[in-house]
């Protein structure tokens, strides 16, 4: 009896360790699985990316020239600063970037981060919405990435 259960034990994570991904493995290649990045430039999808910032002067110029410098086609890509009750020079700052197609929506009131994410999706009209602090940088190649996932009708 103790035989069988070591035996037996021992297929099972034979199948579970080698069997169940070379069968995981068989099926995408039977299905023709598209990984992610195959759609065409034309076909990626629009995007807002909406950039909460309370008090960041410190960081917004900053942020805003890495997120206007990623790797997506500006047409395809609406920037927005969220920068709802601040009181420094964040919103002055975020606006010397409207000519670059980057809209900055300023309250002076302050309703909290939630309350200034809320209005920034009212104003899109985007495919995907991207959330950012004002403080993180995204590598140049992210954004394609992030979104490249989404060209899969099964995701969504």
């Amino acid at each position: 009896m103790l035989e069988f259960l070591v035996k037996g034990s021992l297929f099972l994570l034979v199948v579970h360790y080698i069997g169940y991904p070379l069968v995981v493995l068989a099926v995408a290649r039977v299905r023709g699985a598209a990984g992610p990045g195959r759609s065409a430039e034309a076909d990626v999808p629009t995007v807002c990316f909406i950039i909460a910032a309370y008090n960041e002067q410190r960081v917004i110029e900053a942020k805003l020239h890495n997120t206007l410098s990623l790797d997506y086609p500006p047409e395809r890509l609406r920037i927005i600063v969220a920068c709802q009750g601040s009181s420094d020079a964040t919103p002055e700052i975020a606006r010397s970037f409207e000519p670059h197609g980057v809209l900055v929506l300023h309250d002076p009131k302050r309703g909290g981060k939630t309350a200034a994410l809320n209005e920034a999706v009212a104003h899109c009209s985007s495919e995907i919405i991207v959330f950012s602090d004002a403080n993180n940088a995204f590598e140049h190649s992210a954004l394609k990435r992030l979104v490249a996932h989404f060209a899969d009708p099964m995701i969504g």
